[in-house]
């Protein structure tokens, strides 16, 4: 009996530094990690704000370009209209 348990202490004096060393190591790679992922998520949550800020430019630049589309298009009808009443006018002279 005296024997196993002079083997348990050996056994528990290896064990005991071999653990706490791991335990060591797997909270420093932990919070290695955790730097690393939190500058990842902060660049990605940048890039996201910079997204979301051409898109709405872009729809603010769509809504002027359908605004100037309009605008452009009842003129030609302006255009249209007189171009008849021009084109009447003359008939009615002749």
């Amino acid at each position: 009996m005296f024997l196993a348990s002079e083997h348990v202490n050996e056994i528990l004096i290896i064990l005991v530094p071999v653990t706490l060393m791991l335990i060591l190591w797997f909270f420093k790679n932990y919070q290695e990690l955790k730097t690393k992922e939190t500058k990842k998520l902060h660049l990605l949550n940048l890039e996201f704000a910079s997204e979301k800020k051409l898109f709405i430019a872009l729809q603010n630049s769509s809504k002027e370009l359908k605004t100037l589309e309009l605008k452009t298009h009842y003129k030609l009808l302006k255009i249209k209209v007189d171009l008849l009443n021009i084109d009447f006018s003359l008939k009615e002279i002749i």
